[in-house]
């Protein structure tokens, strides 16, 4: 979020110079104030500078964005891509390059941030197309079992040579306005994510786990997950205007999609809780309990737990 908020100041500063470049964020210039519309991705709020000028402006983004101690250098190029990429980055037709950061030291990379005139869907198929036509490698999806996450953003990532190169892209569907993508590249690769060894299966009780997708509306907050001796749990504080019986549905019908078979359920006003049982591909049987309860403090606030273990 913190470059999301540096490359609008940086696009703050030319506003006030300059008047409203074609494309760029809405400036409003009072007295010694910039207010500033982020470009609408949900969450990101606005930005307000306050105070200084362009150089000041520059001198502190600047700053922001070093890393004391580690002797990285950054640069960070607005409305242009680097022209030292180890490879050619294939752009959607009509796309807009908002900026790119480029981090000198090898786990860095380099950020991309682009809007494509396309649903967030198309713009990961153009590129999985793109670059596997190129000798590229789609990382293997090995069933990680993440358990609560907020919904996310369509996503694929892709490896040259397993540690040549590696891009993650990410693309999010803004209300009335452009996808918003996110490329990130690294060359070489230290820990590629198409090395099985680097990146390998979790332990089987964790992989029983699915991804269990908040509904609209409603945010993880905060959550966590154990693992040992045939049995794994997940957990989440989320944010929300349902209902822990509303939430526990809505999770349910995510476990039935991934194969849980429901024994036996249970919803009140501040609590549910439902039993599951499933059969892995070697036969093995599995039990699983979910829990959606409401914080008793907080009114929006709502806690939810998944366990699995491994039936003896």
């Amino acid at each position: 979020m913190r470059r999301i908020v540096l490359f609008m100041l940086l696009a703050a500063a030319g506003c006030s110079r300059a008047g409203q470049p074609n494309g760029q964020p809405e400036g409003e210039v009072q007295g010694r104030t910039v207010s500033v519309v982020t470009g609408g991705v949900p969450g990101a709020g606005e930005a307000e500078v306050i105070g200084g000028d362009e150089a000041a402006l520059r001198e502190f983004v600047g700053r922001a964005l070093q890393y004391i101690g580690e002797g990285e250098a950054t640069t960070v190029l607005i409305g242009a891509l680097p022209d030292d990429l180890p490879f050619e980055l294939p752009l959607p037709e009509g796309s807009r390059v908002i900026g790119s950061t480029v981090r000198s030291s090898q786990a860095g990379g380099t950020e991309v941030i682009l809007d494509v005139d396309m649903p967030p869907e198309a713009v990961v198929t153009f590129y999985q197309e793109q670059l596997l036509q190129g000798g590229w490698e789609e990382a293997p999806d090995y069933g990680s079992g993440v358990g609560f996450v907020s919904a996310s953003w369509p996503s694929t990532v892709l490896c040259l040579n397993q540690d040549e190169a590696q891009i993650s892209i990410n693309a999010l569907a803004v209300p009335d306005k452009a996808t918003d993508v996110r490329l990130h590249i690294q060359s070489p690769v230290r820990y590629s994510s198409c090395d099985p060894q680097v990146y390998g299966p979790y332990d089987e009780a964790s992989a029983m786990i699915p991804e269990l997708i908040a509904p609209e509306a409603s945010v993880v907050q905060s959550g966590g997950s154990s693992s040992g001796d045939g049995m794994a749990d997940t957990s989440a504080s989320l944010t929300t205007d349902l209902s822990p019986a509303e939430l526990a549905e809505s999770y349910a019908d995510q476990l039935r999609e991934a194969g849980w078979i429901q024994i036996a359920r249970e919803a009140a006003e501040e609590l549910a809780w439902s039993t599951w049982s499933t059969t892995d591909e070697e036969g093995q049987q599995w039990a699983g309990m979910l829990l959606v309860a409401a914080n008793p403090v907080v009114s929006d606030r709502v806690f939810a737990w998944f366990r699995v273990e491994r039936a003896e």
